[in-house]
């Protein structure tokens, strides 16, 4: 959404029919794991991102720990950047984005047409994330960008690839 895709949660990754823009293996990252043990004579480090919200610095230092390097706690920067949109913002860009192509992607085999679409589309995207906070409620989309069933659905379908992650991180990560 925050790119200007105009698209519903499920012509993103559909579940049922797997027909979205994402296949449901893709959702299923321990194949991944499998795939780097084929390749790589080391056991891949696994990290979720819990641990990096918990403590930061520790999860820094499983990194360095891992690849045999140091650090130094104090030179790791803990301050948020490239941070993404609140919901509101995302609930305004996804409005407009049903109404304007606001997506980053060359339309164009001349570069110097991209650039000028580039020029007029920015500000209409960027405008709108930035005015969004003062948006009336009214005015957006009103529903969740992604439903609770869908989530539960999604928790579900992929509790035992989680676990087998869970499992995989507790015996192969190094203490």
């Amino acid at each position: 959404m925050k790119n200007g895709n105009p698209w519903e949660f499920q012509e993103f990754i559909d579940l049922e029919k797997n027909t979205g823009r994402f296949k449901k293996q893709d959702l299923e990252f321990y194949r991944n794991i499998e795939i780097l043990e084929k390749y790589f004579e080391h056991k891949p480090l696994v990290l979720f991102y819990e641990d990096l919200r918990k403590d930061t610095v520790a999860f820094a230092q499983r990194i360095a720990d891992y690849m045999g390097a140091t650090i130094d706690p104090e030179d790791i920067r803990l301050g948020k950047r490239h941070t993404s949109y609140n919901e509101k913002q995302l609930r305004a860009i996804y409005g407009v984005s049903k109404k304007i192509n606001i997506r980053k992607h060359r339309d164009y085999k001349i570069g110097a047409l991209n650039h000028i679409r580039r020029a007029l589309v920015n500000p209409i995207k960027y405008g709108t994330l930035y005015l969004a906070p003062y948006l009336p409620e009214a005015w957006l989309r009103q529903e969740p960008l992604v439903r609770q069933e869908q989530i539960d659905h999604i928790t579900e379908l992929y509790a035992a690839d989680w676990e087998r992650l869970q499992a995989f991180a507790a015996a192969n990560n190094p203490v």
